[in-house]
């Protein structure tokens, strides 16, 4: 008996006869384990390549109509899977903003002589622009004169900002970044020793929520009580006992003692129970004087790597402190113990404000004055003729910004006329004169 051909026999290990064929490089295996090896040492994907060419006889077939709907498919189910990745589960982009930015439509408008056309219209169907807060919020800050520096969307600094307005008060309930700075000069040279190049090696960052109008002392108390009250529930849910837990404000000893306990038995009944002492607290004016706060300038580091910070006033509060100024999302302050020098990595400078010039304006919407009266009367112009546009019908104000300082939502940026005869009716309608000229002649 004839042994069988080479050609005839897979063609990796040339013993059996082949019952595979690679969709991409249509070489023909008997075997798993044969395709994985042509794999490996092929560098194949093993993936049919939409893009190569077939003969429209191959192509009229189910099977090529299934190859190109699958090819399809795939894209669809691949932008869906980008569109929930970045959307719903990392949450780094709006779902309005995979929208596009434009969209045609037909619409009628009527000419100069009254005839009415079919025009294609370009309309802007968002804003071109970046982040934006809240309405009110933001009208707060522009009236406050306070300038916010937004991060791209997804950075970690733009998802821990929370920022928030107040209605019923009018105040801005700020995200504040807080640096206590540990004055234990032990602790600072560990961690100089474990990392030499950081910056704020010797900072703990802490985020808390302050309202603008409360003192910077009173604000940066009520964000320790809330860290203790975190770690004593922490504490509680480990099972172990407060008196086991270090008492810290934050990386600083605690400036007032913790409630005394003293258990007692009842000599009638013999049970036992826990009395708790009031607490010991310092006078109001040691509080305020406890601590020295800055304003850090994120904007402003310098060529040496040292950070920009501003002296505050421990009564100070945000509103007052913000005021002309801006801030990188949300402001950053540093906090050290009275008496304390600032460390290398920080210096003393003025804050990063705003000029006169550049600062946003709260001004009155109303204007007067004959520059004023003219636009409110060609507003009102520009309303009555829209208010006689039937409805589909472009007004000839509509494309126009009037004033707005900027394409809005909805805006027409683009007019295309789609009537055939309206260049011939143009070119015909000068025609007439020379016609006349040319008959006298």
């Amino acid at each position: 008996m004839a042994d069988p051909m080479l050609t005839s026999l897979c063609a990796i290990c040339h013993v059996a006869p082949p019952k595979y064929k690679c969709p991409r490089c249509g070489l023909r295996s008997c075997s798993l384990k044969c395709t994985t090896k042509h794999k490996a040492w092929s560098a194949c994907s093993g993936t049919r390549d939409p893009t190569a060419y077939l003969p429209p006889s191959r192509l009229r077939t189910p099977a090529g109509v299934d190859h190109d709907y699958n090819f399809l498919h795939g894209i669809e189910r691949s932008l869906q899977r980008a569109e929930r990745v970045l959307v719903d589960e990392r949450h780094l982009v709006h779902p309005e903003e995979l929208r596009p930015m434009t969209v045609q439509e037909v619409r009628w408008k009527a000419g100069r002589d009254g005839r009415k056309r079919k025009v294609l219209v370009t309309r802007l169907l968002r804003d071109a622009k970046g982040r934006r807060f809240e309405r009110f919020l933001a009208q707060r800050l522009r009236k406050l004169k306070v300038e916010v520096l937004c991060m791209p969307t997804g950075m970690t600094r733009q998802k821990e900002n929370s920022t928030t307005l107040n209605r019923k008060t009018s105040r801005i309930n700020w995200q504040v970044e807080w640096f206590l700075i540990d004055d234990d000069a032990e602790a600072e040279v560990a961690r100089a020793e474990e990392d030499e190049a950081s910056e704020a090696c010797n900072a703990t960052r802490v985020l808390s929520k302050v309202m603008d109008n409360v003192p910077l002392h009173e604000a940066y108390r009520t964000m320790l009580d809330e860290q203790e009250a975190a770690k004593r529930r922490q504490a509680k849910k480990d099972g172990r006992t407060i008196d086991e837990e270090p008492i810290y404000h934050g990386n600083f000893p605690k400036s007032r003692c913790l409630p005394s306990r003293t258990a007692m038995q009842d000599p009638q009944t013999g049970l036992w129970f826990t009395c708790t002492g009031p607490n010991v607290e310092t006078w109001p004016q040691e509080k305020q004087l406890e601590y020295q706060y800055f304003l850090a300038q994120p904007q402003t580091r310098r060529p040496d790597k040292r950070l920009a910070v501003s002296p505050l006033q421990t009564t100070d509060c945000l509103r007052d402190v913000l005021t002309n100024t801006r801030v990188l999302e949300f402001p950053t302050i540093i906090v050290l113990r009275s008496g304390t020098e600032l460390p290398e990595s920080y210096i003393l400078g003025p804050k990063d404000s705003i000029s006169p010039m550049a600062a946003p304006s709260g001004g009155s919407k109303r204007k007067d004055g004959p520059a004023g009266g003219k636009e409110a009367g060609d507003r009102a112009a520009k309303k009555r003729k829209s208010d006689d546009v039937e409805e589909g019908e472009v007004d000839e104000y509509e494309d126009s910004d009037g004033g707005a300082g900027g394409l809005v939502k909805g805006a027409v940026i683009d007019e295309q006329s789609m009537d055939e005869n309206e260049d011939d009716d143009t070119s015909s309608s000068g025609s007439p004169s020379e016609s006349e000229s040319d008959t006298d002649d």
